[in-house]
């Protein structure tokens, strides 16, 4: 990757050379933002047992629906 970064910023320094490559880093960035979130859902549904009955029953659906989603979106970025 280094040696990518190299070539980028090496080709006479020209804008368009960058921004030509920079959509290479995007999947990188989606899949460290996916898992970040898939974090904060994990330590929510951790706590959701300290909420009342009614509170849980509420926010379980979602959060597993939210999970599945992120989950999906992660089996769908390339390798």
């Amino acid at each position: 990757m280094l040696a990518r970064l190299m070539q980028v910023f090496g080709a006479g320094q020209r804008g368009e050379a960058i921004m030509d490559n920079s959509n290479e880093f995007a999947p990188v960035y989606m899949r460290h933002d996916l898992m970040i979130e898939i974090g904060r859902l994990e330590m929510a549904m951790d706590h959701l047992e300290e909420r009342e009955q009614t509170q849980q029953q509420q926010l379980r659906p979602r959060l597993e629906s939210r999970m599945t989603h992120l989950l999906s979106e992660l089996d769908h970025l390339p390798a």
